[in-house]
């Protein structure tokens, strides 16, 4: 992907397409970023930290594991809660938990653009995924509110859907891209064969709420 003036590359899980089972694609290059797209009317899923009520915050603890969920010490320099059976990989500098019928997955992996915001992360990874996938729809993209994972209140989200020939139908995806407590940049992607986002919001969700960089 190419960004502004400078020469960078993002690699983005296709989850589509020609690479249907989960795995990172290989780079590709973009132009500048296109202005991001304005969020459905109503829609909670990304809010807006201008405009959120800053009294309206989630109830009960969320440092507790969710049910099936376990703390995973990553090799990657990281620490995260996932489902306690799915399977770790890596590919393309992304790290990947699969579920035991590889159709849901959480991918991770560092940002490492020069100057990339959050927000132009997810717009790109937009605007590439429109291009490779069938019946691609996006859904929300834009600011979204994070917790103590993202100090600097940066966090942006893109929600998406595509058709996929492994899940035979629709497949929904949720990515978070954020500036993490080390201050670098991380993206996290839920993707599940669940239109309803309760899957991808469940594992995303976990993955944040426990999401701790190594410290150096």
């Amino acid at each position: 992907m190419v960004v502004a003036a400078g020469a960078v590359v993002l690699t983005w899980s296709l989850l589509g397409a020609g690479d249907d089972d989960g795995e990172a694609r290989e780079p590709a290059r973009l132009s500048a970023p296109p202005e991001p797209a304005p969020r459905e009317e109503g829609d909670l899923s990304a809010p807006d930290p201008a405009t959120a009520d800053p009294t309206d915050e989630p109830s009960g603890d969320a440092s507790a594991l969710p049910d099936g969920f376990v703390p995973a010490d990553d090799p990657a320099g990281y620490t995260l809660a996932v489902p306690g059976d799915w399977t770790r990989s890596e590919k393309n500098g992304s790290v990947f938990y699969t579920s035991p019928d590889e159709l849901s997955l959480l991918q991770v992996f560092e940002i490492t653009e020069p100057g990339l915001s959050p927000e132009d992360a997810v717009t790109g990874a937009s605007k590439d995924l429109r291009s490779r996938t069938e019946g691609y729809e996006e859904i929300t993209l834009g600011p979204a509110r994070g917790g103590p994972e993202n100090p600097e209140g940066d966090a942006a989200e893109l929600v998406y859907s595509y058709e996929s020939a492994k899940a035979g139908g629709t497949r929904l995806g949720v990515e978070r891209a954020f500036t993490a407590t080390d201050g670098k940049r991380y993206a996290l992607l839920a993707a599940a064969p669940d239109e309803t986002e309760a899957t991808q919001r469940e594992v995303l969700e976990a993955a944040l709420a426990h999401f701790e960089p190594h410290r150096e």
